[in-house]
């Protein structure tokens, strides 16, 4: 009997030992789960917070303009004794306004399309030293305004990567439209790359007010502004998306500045980039050529030509919102005959009776959105 006590203390022993681990397993679980679960709430709070330190801030954005545009419109509409001058200062106001509340729309649509279209994103392969000459080109005629000048230099006569040019386009604006913005007149502004290792590496430097190390912290953050007194800043969006831009690309950014010794931004991106599939071979006799832009436009795809005499051109509008008609009609009645339609069924009707030259279409419609639209028009054998 001695013997049996002993294997059934022992069994029982082990059978103690089994259940306080699993006991001390099953509370160790808990515990992870409940700091998990906590976890997860803070998260879920950050983002409830965040979701509503947007919507704040792109109320805030949308409400200032409209605010302006329906006072002054109501200016405009009831006061008799306006001088022209007067008349005119508010008609520039409203147009910048309206301005200002197109670039949100636009800058916001394309953050979201970032993310959203990562696999249809076109890379390109080829030289993208006359590409960025481009860009600066046309953002020069801003700088000249103030009385500023844009240089541009690079270590290498030719720098061949995998870039999304959308992408470089719309970095090299954003940057040079801020460095313009906060750069006083007659001062210079430096825009230089160099090929390091297997890197590329893009440098914008201004002479502007500067950025303090605490606002740097918080530069790339959505909606966050450096001067909330400066009257022509913007919406807060422009460093962010540019920041999104890049990462897209596989790169970073960075910035370097001192207040009242102007700032230095710098974009780092590798050469090689994306899926061989995916990247598209640009011709060089197209990218080492200054009119890189002008060879672009050939490839787009033109209406059937058109007489000289306007008055004989055929032009179908379809758009739902008067406003639109409105002002589009304003600019085309004078030189050419157009017809109207508030809808893609009733448009794509009045496409197969009247055959026009030229049709301009609106995307979201009652019945048939423009997309719809496009594809049957690309599939009709009378209008394609």
């Amino acid at each position: 009997m001695g013997g049996d006590e002993i294997i059934i203390r022992k069994s029982l022993l082990y059978a103690s030992v089994i259940i306080v681990v699993l006991l001390l397993f099953l509370l160790l679980s808990f515990f992870f789960a409940f700091l998990k679960i906590i976890k997860d709430n803070r998260k879920l709070s950050d983002l409830i917070d965040k979701r509503s330190v947007f919507f704040r801030n792109i109320t805030h954005e949308f409400r200032t303009p409209i605010t302006v545009i329906l006072g002054l419109n109501s200016e405009l509409k009831t006061a008799d004794s306006l001088s022209s001058k007067e008349s005119k200062s508010f008609m520039d106001a409203i147009e910048r306004q309206g301005q200002q509340m197109l670039k949100l729309v636009n800058q916001l649509l394309n953050m979201s399309k970032i993310n959203a279209s990562k696999d249809l994103i076109r890379w390109e392969k080829g030289n993208i030293i006359p590409y960025l000459e481009m860009v600066i080109d046309s953002i020069s005629i801003y700088a000249k305004k103030k009385e500023q000048s844009i240089t541009f230099t690079s270590n290498q006569p030719e720098i061949t990567m995998n870039f999304v040019p959308e992408y470089f386009q719309n970095i090299l604006q954003n940057l040079l439209s801020n460095a313009i913005k906060f750069s006083p007149s007659n001062s210079i502004i430096r825009v230089s790359v160099k090929l390091d290792k297997e890197q590329f590496i893009l440098e914008v430097a201004d002479q502007g007010i500067g950025i303090s190390k605490e606002h740097q912290k918080k530069l790339f953050d959505l909606f966050y502004q450096v001067s909330k007194s400066d009257s022509n800043n913007g919406t807060g969006i422009g460093l962010s998306y540019t920041k999104q831009l890049v990462e897209a690309m596989k790169g970073n950014i960075e910035v370097e500045s001192e207040v009242n010794a102007g700032s230095v931004f710098k974009v780092t991106i590798p050469i090689q980039n994306s899926e061989p599939e995916k990247i598209t071979v640009v011709d060089k006799s197209n990218t080492d050529s200054p009119d890189l832009f002008k060879k672009a436009l050939q490839h787009i795809i033109m209406p059937k030509e058109i007489s000289e005499d306007n008055s004989n051109t055929k032009i179908l509008l379809i758009e739902d919102n008067r406003d639109v008609v409105l002002y589009l009609r304003s600019m085309l009645e004078n030189r050419y005959e157009v017809v109207v339609e508030e809808d893609g069924v009733k448009g794509l009707d009045v496409a197969h009776n009247m055959i026009p030259d030229i049709i301009i279409s609106d995307i979201v419609m009652p019945n048939k959105d423009g997309l719809s639209l496009c594809k049957d028009i690309r599939d009709s054998a009378l209008l394609s």
